[in-house]
């Protein structure tokens, strides 16, 4: 067995083992690289509010679907096999651990931004995938940690991450 199997092993384990989205809109955030949104409205209707500090202007969104650029690396090479069958196996288990999500926390009046929570979700630990085993940094790292604390991050400005 790989080290990179006994990583994606625990990773595994530690998905299945995740309340996501849980903390959303919550105070359980204390750190400096974080900005704390308290909703979805706030971050996505009405988005001119204090919680952004002046940074609405600058902020990088997260991607919310499988086809988009990401944000931190470009990377245009051909992905190892091994990669491309633990990115499915991240997915699989990401779509098991956030089956039965409570929907309120994602809606608003008539919008509802459950498919991109998910979407945005699996795209995060997709790449934190890659740039662990291409080692490029911890962008991607600091993301998928900011779901593991139950929120979700949504965008980046001024290299902080900017979270509901």
């Amino acid at each position: 067995m790989q080290e990179h199997d006994l990583d994606l092993q625990q990773e595994l384990s530690k998905i299945a083992h995740t309340n996501f989205f849980e903390n959303m809109g919550k105070a359980t955030l204390q750190d400096e690289s974080v900005i704390r949104i308290q909703s979805v409205a706030n971050a996505f209707i009405n988005p001119n509010t204090a919680e952004f500090k002046g940074t609405y202007a600058h902020v990088q969104w997260l991607p919310t679907s499988h086809g988009e650029t990401d944000p931190f690396y470009d990377l245009n090479q051909k992905l190892p096999e091994m990669l491309i069958a633990s990115r499915k196996q991240i997915t699989l288990a990401l779509m098991v651990a956030v089956r039965h999500l409570d929907v309120q926390v994602f809606q608003y009046e008539a919008h509802d931004f459950q498919l991109a929570a998910k979407n945005a979700l699996y795209f995060a630990f997709r790449q934190a995938l890659l740039e662990q085993h291409f080692q490029l940094g911890q962008r991607w790292e600091k993301v998928i940690q900011l779901y593991y604390a139950g929120h979700w991050p949504i965008g980046v400005s001024h290299d902080q991450y900017i979270v509901i």
